[in-house]
């Protein structure tokens, strides 16, 4: 509760007044981040950046909450699950950029997956890095680098995919 305070601004009795367990704040914290970030996702894509441009737009609601999802949760495993579920849906749309042709069979669909895990990691990573120590008005910078690295990454999967398939 104490490093919660500390990222949101509020003071711990407030927090302990609203919520009586921290398994509660922390579920809450993941409901409100789940529920800004899909309504943003509710708009169409309009290309590589669009995911994370849409994102960027609700960390900037709440970011604390943020923070404390992308920093603080993943290493506790009570509240690992709704890192896990964030997870979940970025390297679901990071699996929707490939064709669905390519991921006809298990092992391609393993193989992208894993690097869907691998780069999910990284986008996490970076966006937490992000939200801490830089301005809302240079998002375009981590926008442009994200689409850059998406289609790398998409480039990369599709020839991993293409790799394995003509080894056998």
């Amino acid at each position: 509760m104490d490093q919660v305070a500390e990222v949101s601004g509020v003071s711990k009795v407030v927090l302990y007044r609203t919520f009586p367990s921290k398994s509660e704040l922390v579920a809450a914290i993941a409901a409100e981040a789940r529920e800004l970030l899909q309504r943003e996702a509710q708009e169409p894509w309009s290309g590589y950046g669009t995911g994370l441009s849409r994102a960027l737009k609700a960390l900037r609601v709440w970011p604390s909450a943020f923070i404390v999802l992308l920093r603080d949760m993943p290493s506790d495993p009570e509240y690992a699950g709704h890192y896990q579920e964030f997870t979940h849906v970025t390297q679901r749309d990071l699996l929707a950029l490939i064709d669905g042709n390519a991921l006809k069979t298990a092992q391609a669909l393993q193989t992208a997956s894993a690097l869907a895990s691998a780069m999910t990691s990284l986008i996490h990573q970076a966006v937490l890095c992000w939200i801490v120590a830089c301005p809302p008005g240079e998002d375009d910078h981590l926008i442009a680098w994200a689409a850059t690295m998406t289609k790398a990454w998409r480039r990369a999967t599709l020839l991993a995919i293409a790799a394995k398939h003509d080894s056998r």
